[in-house]
Formats: C-alpha cells, structure tokens, sequence
C-alpha cells in the first residue's frame, strides 16, 4: 500500500492539473465529471463517466488517457487488495 498511495497521488494531480473548467459541450462536462471521480478515488464511477465522454465525442484523445490512468489506477488497487487477502490467509492458516 505504502507504494500504491504516491503513485495514486502523482497521477491524479497529474490529471486535475489538466483538467478544464467551465465546459460547454456534453462530452467536456463527462470528461470534467469523470476528473473528479477519478480526484475523489472513484474509480469506476470515473471510468464510466469517461465512457460517456467518449462516446460523445469518439475523437477525445483526453479522456481516453483519462480513462486507462482510472483503469491502471483500479487495477491497482485491486491487486493490492488480492495480495493482501493472500497474506492474510495465509497467516489464518
């Protein structure tokens, strides 16, 4: 976990450093919502919003980087938490 939290932190800041205000169109406001879900570490509510942006506006190359930064980020966290489990089995037995 000690490893995870500063990648996690790198590349959020990263992305809202990025990310635009004041939207006018459907897919950059998907896109902004997709931003801060992914800034408050939902994850999957990030990817979703993301999908939306992009099947708006097919030719968002933003939101798809966006998008496999949430994807990489979830997977993640969800292999730390596998091997966590893992450990903890493991020490049960």
């Amino acid at each position: 976990m000690r490893k995870v939290i500063p990648a996690i932190i790198v590349i959020l800041g990263i992305h809202l450093a990025i990310g635009r205000t004041g939207c006018s169109n459907d897919a950059e406001k998907q896109f902004e919502e997709g931003n801060l879900k992914l800034g408050g570490g939902d994850f999957e509510g990030a990817i979703k919003a993301l999908d939306k942006a992009i099947e708006l506006k097919p030719d968002y190359a933003e939101a798809y980087r966006t998008q496999g930064t949430a994807k990489a980020v979830l997977k993640q966290h969800f292999s730390y938490l596998q091997a966590e489990t893992t450990v903890g089995l493991e020490k049960v037995q």
